[in-house]
């Protein structure tokens, strides 16, 4: 029996991956493959069921699957075909974010929402920091570094965890594709 090679051994690696204890928590990249990518050959898949996200190669091929956090309930990330449609290294949300006094700086309050929430006498709004931002809707649905605790969490963008967001920002470009699913895996090698 020859030794797996290319396609095969790359999703075995991934399987494998797939099977070790607290899986859930952890970045799988396949380095020789992430080698391989540019913002031409690639495209990102994000499974809302399974909180997941994945860099794939050539529509297929898993360069990297990694935790992500989704849009909490009332803010639900929309499941549908997006594109980058702009990158900014240091964003600060305009519509999420907190209340802060003024005169002491002390939070007034956390988790403010400007459109809903009335600014308190005194206060000023702080946006929500969203390092390594990449727009992918006009009504601020984007991608960028966040709490990812496991479950949907956000006002509806795609939190990534800093070391997946780190390898994944400098690869994309506006036009980078990146597909929103209800549910969606990454195919498996056949046996």
């Amino acid at each position: 029996m020859e030794p797996l090679s290319g396609p095969e051994l790359w999703s075995n690696q991934h399987q494998a991956f797939r099977q070790t204890e607290g899986w859930k928590r952890q970045v799988y990249v396949n380095s020789p493959l992430l080698e391989q990518v540019n913002s031409s050959n690639s495209s990102v898949k994000i499974s809302l069921a399974d909180q997941r996200g994945y860099l794939l190669k050539d529509g297929g091929y898993v360069v990297m699957d990694f935790p992500v956090a989704t849009g909490k309930y009332g803010y639900a990330t929309p499941a549908g075909s997006y594109s980058v449609l702009s990158k900014k290294a240091n964003h600060a949300s305009n519509l999420y974010g907190r209340f802060v006094d003024i005169d002491t700086g002390r939070v007034v309050r956390y988790d403010a929402a400007v459109r809903e929430d009335p600014l308190p006498a005194g206060a000023k709004f702080v946006g929500a920091s969203m390092p390594m931002w990449m727009r992918l809707t006009h009504t601020g649905i984007g991608m960028h570094i966040g709490n990812v605790p496991g479950y949907p969490a956000s006002h509806g963008c795609i939190r990534v965890v800093r070391p997946a967001m780190e390898r994944l920002y400098p690869l994309c470009r506006p036009g980078t594709r990146v597909r929103v699913h209800s549910a969606w895996s990454p195919p498996m090698a056949m046996d």
